[in-house]
């Protein structure tokens, strides 16, 4: 994920599940079924844990990962994320869905401050669906919206975009876009607020942070 000045703002990390009856999954095709199962748990565990070590190896990156919130409701879940946190847990960047965090309700916004307080970054997806208590009522540092959800043709949309970019730097908060597939896409997101873009226009996932650090497309730069 790139600052709208081309420095790396983070580095996204898939998670992939290997179902033994549905085979391979992505987040996007796992997680809402892996929400009624502890394994998902156990799969954010062993992500952050590796992560820990991860961001020993390279202290000047961040990294996000999208985190159940499954531990936002169990204390003990929580307490076993907190455990699994670095000392370097300042470069951990923890991915929450808005609809869920929604849902989970005040328990989930309690246990968010208690993650913050152990020194990770927050970042709220799928922001384009949030409510006003979590534009409000969260200490975020970034919000992220879904760029399929956009179009320049529609203007309805995209006084939507204009609105919720303008909150986002009213409050001084980081605005990114995931999904990003084209240099067009890009150019629009970027004219109209957003800060952060992320996405296969930047870089397709690869298997090495190295790469990922240094082989992504250029944003192009804009006056804004």
């Amino acid at each position: 994920a790139l600052n709208k000045d081309n420095t790396l703002a983070y580095i996204s990390v898939l998670q992939v599940l290997n179902d033994k009856f549905l085979g391979r999954m992505l987040p996007q095709q796992f997680t809402a079924i892996a929400e009624s199962s502890d394994r998902i748990e156990k799969l954010n565990l062993i992500t952050v844990e590796g992560l820990s070590e991860v961001s020993r190896l390279f202290p000047q990156y961040c990294f996000c990962v999208d985190i159940s919130c499954r531990f936002l409701i169990k204390e003990a879940s929580l307490s076993r994320l907190i455990k699994a946190i670095s000392e370097n847990g300042e470069k951990l960047i923890f991915c929450f869905d808005s609809a869920m965090v929604e849902a989970a309700g005040k328990v989930a916004f309690d246990n968010i401050v208690t993650l913050k307080n152990a020194g990770v970054k927050i970042l709220i997806d799928n922001a384009q669906n949030c409510g006003i208590d979590i534009l409000t009522g969260l200490p975020v540092d970034y919000f992220r919206i879904d760029a399929r959800y956009y179009s320049e043709s529609d203007p309805m949309k995209k006084a939507h975009l204009s609105m919720l970019a303008s909150f986002a730097a009213a409050i001084g908060v980081p605005l990114a876009v995931k999904h990003t597939e084209t240099l067009a896409q890009a150019k629009f997101f970027l004219e109209n607020g957003v800060t952060v873009v992320e996405g296969n226009f930047v870089l397709k996932p690869v298997r090495q942070v190295q790469d990922a650090a240094k082989k992504f497309r250029k944003l192009p730069l804009t006056e804004q």
